[in-house]
């Protein structure tokens, strides 16, 4: 993206640590979008232990749209499009 003039660098992280992790455990990472703006994405993110799905942190992430200048962009169609369908199907997920 950075080679099309979009970067997105994180501009705000709240974490809360539920457990630790040890050095061999393997973790996944889960992401959904909880909000698309113009120029930002706030993503909902879930760290867990994969052998027994142990929630070790839950946090949120925004992530600013911006151009190598540093200037805020638009976030891309394409993406804000696929951003948006994820975000529609959390929605559905929930009813």
């Amino acid at each position: 993206m950075a080679k099309d003039g979009f970067v997105f660098p994180v501009v705000r992280l709240e974490l809360d640590f539920k457990a630790p992790a040890l050095h061999d455990d393997l973790l996944s990472v889960f992401t959904k979008p909880t909000r698309v703006g113009g120029s930002s994405i706030t993503m909902n993110q879930k760290i867990m232990r994969k052998v027994d799905g142990k929630l070790l942190a839950d946090g949120m992430v925004t992530l600013a749209c911006i151009s190598p200048s540093m200037k805020a962009r638009r976030i891309p169609l394409g993406i804000r499009q696929m951003l948006e369908k994820e975000l529609e199907c959390g929605e559905n997920e929930q009813d």
